[in-house]
């Protein structure tokens, strides 16, 4: 998604068996990060964009390390955000006021070590633009707009419910929320949760409080069924998705697809000794790229000139879940 919204010490460990190279991933995602601000497509006033495909991954791998403190460029990401919040009116960057609401608040939340903490300025600016651009009529009453523009998996016909599952993420990082505005968000997410394509019940119940246990139950159990048998998961797996004619061939499992299954349902609470847990994360120990420390991946839509910005997108989407997801069993 185009959203222009640790380790104190990494030792590299050699690729081999049940073993990844965490510095290299952190350095591949650290490189990426760099280009994008430098890209000028991402560049806007206070700083670079976020993207959920590049910036949003990286973000939740880096506070999947623990670390107390943000990276220099974890840190541009953010005060970019603050910086477009309290110097500029809405919508300085697209023309859409839900996903601009929505990763706003995100990029916000997930720097937050304590929920009761007071609101900074930005945090209280992030929230009422946040409030003020929910939907509050028809199918889609409770959630925000996002954008629909025929590019899976974060920009297509099913991605209002997607930004809807951010939002809860963001929200549920801050104390008193509006209740009225909460329950018609979490309406939505269950009324609309049956229709969505795998990819987006993991998101559901990845990030939204609210998605109780049999939910979380039901849609892992969905995610099993379709794991493949090398421990992985196809793009195909995650739909249904719209047949898109200038897409890649999707040949088998893939980074994308395994890690945010294995991020998802770690987040969910799936335990790191279940069998289908410990497939996973295994295809992702055994598919790191030696050279990069990425995980390879590519477009859902069409095939981008080699050398390209875009063309490298899933990886880093795929890289910053796999990171994550085997942190979070380490």
């Amino acid at each position: 998604m185009r959203m222009c919204l640790g380790f104190a010490v990494v030792m590299s460990m050699p690729l081999a068996g049940e073993e990844w190279d965490r510095a290299k991933a952190f350095q591949y995602m650290e490189g990426r990060q760099q280009e994008w601000a430098d890209w000028k497509p991402a560049q806007k006033p206070g700083g670079p964009c976020i993207s959920c495909h590049t910036g949003l991954a990286y973000l939740l791998a880096r506070r999947a390390t623990g670390e107390q403190q943000p990276r220099p460029l974890e840190k541009q990401l953010v005060e970019g955000v603050q910086t477009r919040l309290l110097e500029h009116e809405p919508l300085t960057m697209f023309k859409n006021a839900g996903v601009e609401s929505i990763l706003n608040l995100l990029a916000l939340s997930v720097q937050r070590r304590d929920k009761d903490a007071p609101l900074s300025k930005a945090d209280e600016i992030a929230m009422k633009r946040l409030w003020e651009t929910q939907l509050r009529e028809g199918e889609e009453s409770g959630a925000w707009t996002w954008f629909v523009l025929e590019l899976h998996p974060f920009e297509s016909e099913h991605s209002v419910f997607y930004g809807a599952a951010l939002a809860e993420k963001a929200l549920a990082a801050y104390p008193n929320n509006q209740l009225a505005g909460v329950e018609a968000l979490r309406g939505y997410l269950r009324k609309e949760a049956a229709k969505q394509p795998l990819h987006n019940r993991l998101a559901w119940i990845a990030f939204s409080p609210s998605a109780g246990k049999s939910a979380k139950a039901a849609v892992l159990r969905d995610l099993w069924r379709v794991q493949a048998g090398d421990g992985g998961w196809t793009s195909a797996s995650l739909g249904p998705w719209a047949k898109r004619e200038k897409a890649p061939p999707d040949t088998g499992s893939n980074g994308y697809a395994t890690a945010w299954a294995a991020y998802a349902a770690r987040q969910a609470g799936a335990k790191c000794e279940e069998p289908g847990m410990k497939r996973a994360l295994r295809w992702l120990r055994s598919n790191q790229d030696a050279a990069s420390g990425a995980w390879k991946s590519v477009s859902l839509n069409k095939v981008y000139p080699e050398g390209s910005m875009q063309r490298g997108f899933m990886t880093d989407a795929a890289t910053g879940y796999a990171a994550a997801a085997l942190l979070g069993c380490e």
